[in-house]
């Protein structure tokens, strides 16, 4: 919607315009069908003023004084023999002596009024735009979800192309859940290097947004830190590992409860461990 046009509007209807103006308004209809709406508002308007005006009684002293000047015209006539022609007065000059100022009075009025249907025609047109972006918030909403949910389909497709990587040369280290998880179950699938790995969960429960699983190499020197990782709803966890030194090296895997971040050394419930087994040697 251009509002420097349709600020016009009004004056169309009322024939106070340009005709560069007026081919300005025509050639925006014409472009821009809904606006034609608003300008019908606008001519119904102009329209009925008319029917709005009340008449008006003149008062007894105009009445007698427009009699008087009746009655006194024809002698007046007579007595002139030779009538010097008269310039009709000018248009300001009628201005200047009020017989255009209800004409402009009126113009006003005419001007208002069309100008507040002209605003009450914006309002609505402003309401409808905000009916239609409400409309499409719902979208905006639905759009938001499928981009999350590709985002979680990406990230499995790394994870899966990651276990993959490893699954053809790898070797599978189990892990078993203890006593405070004990239906958790998961595998880690250390790749041909010895030091690139893939951890697999099942069946662990879901934890709190301020809590996260831990996965721990235990050695001669105590757990090392491998990384955190989230299960599903379904309980599945996946977590791809580069571990500093040789998987073989260590003697065990521990997987613990910490806080949203992991933490230096275990601190929380070790909810999985798992026995590492040299290559070579019956697992």
């Amino acid at each position: 919607m251009d509002e420097r046009i349709e600020v016009l509007f009004p004056f169309y209807a009322m024939g106070a315009i340009t005709k560069e103006e007026k081919d300005e308004v025509e050639a925006y209809l014409q472009a821009n069908p809904a606006a034609q709406a608003r300008l019908d508002a606008v001519l119904a308007a102009a329209d009925n003023l008319a029917f709005l005006a009340e008449s008006m009684t003149p008062a007894a002293p105009v009445k007698d004084n427009v009699l008087a000047y009746a009655r006194r015209r024809p002698r007046l006539t007579a007595a002139t023999t030779s009538p010097t022609p008269t310039t009709p007065p000018s248009w300001w000059q009628q201005l200047r002596q009020g017989v255009a100022l209800p004409l402009f009075a009126g113009l006003a009025t005419v001007t208002a009024i069309l100008l507040f249907i002209w605003a009450l025609s914006l309002q609505t047109t402003i309401r409808d735009l905000e009916s239609q972006v409400t409309a499409l918030q719902p979208l905006e909403t639905t759009v938001t979800e499928l981009q999350n949910q590709v985002q979680a389909l990406q990230q499995a497709l790394a994870q899966r192309d990651a276990l993959l990587a490893v699954l053809p040369e790898g070797r599978s280290l189990p892990l078993a859940g203890t006593e405070v998880q004990p239906e958790a179950t998961g595998r880690l699938v250390v790749g041909a290097d010895g030091r690139t790995a893939v951890l697999f969960v099942s069946d662990l429960p879901t934890l709190p947004s301020e809590q996260t699983y831990q996965l721990w190499l235990i050695g001669d020197s105590g757990p090392v830190s491998q990384g955190v990782f989230m299960v599903d709803a379904e309980g599945v966890g996946i977590l791809e590992v580069e571990a500093e030194a040789a998987v073989f090296t260590y003697a065990a895997i521990g997987v613990s409860v910490e806080p949203e971040g992991g933490s230096a050394q275990p601190t929380g419930d070790i909810v999985m461990l798992g026995e590492i087994v040299p290559p070579g040697t019956d697992s």
